[in-house]
């Protein structure tokens, strides 16, 4: 996106959205756990492990992803609303349902058993 660019004015009002950064581990993991839609711009310096990561839960339905050439031509500004409009909200509990699918709650249980045995 453009500096200066802005999506906040065509936000629908009572919502909340939370815009974030996540650090370079677990990042997916933790969007799972919490079965939540997402946006996901994944930095064009990460080796690909985060384009990979990004684009297995765009392909299974949970989020949007987003290339840093996307973003510097302004794909973000036309996403973000389309998602967050309010006929959208199906789509959206979808994406949810999916990414929750997703998640592996008991992967550190799981790796400690194979380990152990």
């Amino acid at each position: 996106m453009r500096a200066g660019s802005s999506v906040s004015g065509s936000l629908p009002s009572g919502r909340r959205y939370v815009p974030e950064k996540t650090g370079p581990s677990g990042s997916w993991a933790e969007i799972c756990a919490a079965g939540r839609p997402s946006v996901l711009l994944p930095l064009a310096i990460s080796l690909g492990h985060q384009v990979d990561n990004a684009r297995l839960l765009a392909e299974a339905g949970a989020a949007e992803l987003l290339t840093a050439d996307q973003i510097e031509a302004g794909r973000l500004t036309e996403t973000l609303p389309g998602l967050l409009a309010p006929d959208e909200a199906g789509r959206l509990a979808r994406m949810a349902r999916v990414a929750r699918s997703l998640a592996k709650p008991r992967a550190v249980a799981d790796i400690a058993d194979r380990l152990e045995n």
